[in-house]
């Protein structure tokens, strides 16, 4: 259904946008379809970084999905013997998910959950922290190709960050020197 979605009636739309440059390079190399690139970049807002805590104060936030794979942050937190606690904000999303999540951490007291705050405040708290974490593995092609919010709200909070090898995130990463891009998820 999707791909005749595509042949078929996206290519009638007057504009096409996508968010990364991997998914405008699909849609033309599968679809022949010309579309903008329009990141979903987080408005700019004035920040200073701040210090780096001990222990370093990690972050992540955004929805809850299982395709999402958000145990594999946790549970990276779970093995390692760092200095750090990890914050989730997390939103929406299947109750019965968050629950998993949380009794895969509910023994490790570095992470914790957080209450949910508006949009408007996030890159607010966001800029107490010391590293975003936004790590997807390629469950589904938009994840392999991601390049989400979450991302550009770290960069305004301030924060170095921390991805898995998506390469739209990866890029980013590694042109401005914004944080480190694990060599696996």
């Amino acid at each position: 259904y999707f791909r005749w979605m595509c042949r078929t009636k996206v290519k009638q739309s007057a504009a096409i946008v996508t968010v990364s440059q991997g998914i405008a390079e699909e849609y033309k190399r599968v679809f022949d379809i010309d579309s903008t690139l329009v990141v979903n970049a987080t408005p700019y807002h004035d920040m200073s970084v701040g210090p780096v805590s001990a222990p370093l104060r990690l972050v992540h936030s955004g929805g809850i999905a299982v395709q999402r794979r958000l145990d594999i942050m946790i549970e990276g937190v779970r093995r390692s013997s760092a200095d750090v606690i990890l914050d989730l904000y997390l939103v929406g999303g299947d109750p019965a998910l968050a629950a998993e999540l949380k009794a895969l951490a509910a023994d490790d007291s570095r992470i914790r959950f957080r209450d949910p705050v508006p949009y408007k405040d996030l890159i607010k708290v966001l800029n107490d922290y010391d590293v975003g974490l936004s790590i997807f593995p390629p469950t589904t092609f938009n994840l392999a190709w991601c390049l989400p919010n979450k991302f550009f709200d770290f960069v305004q909070a301030r924060l170095g960050v921390i991805v898995g090898p998506s390469p739209e995130m990866a890029r980013f990463v590694e042109e401005y020197g914004i944080g480190l891009v694990l060599p696996d998820f």
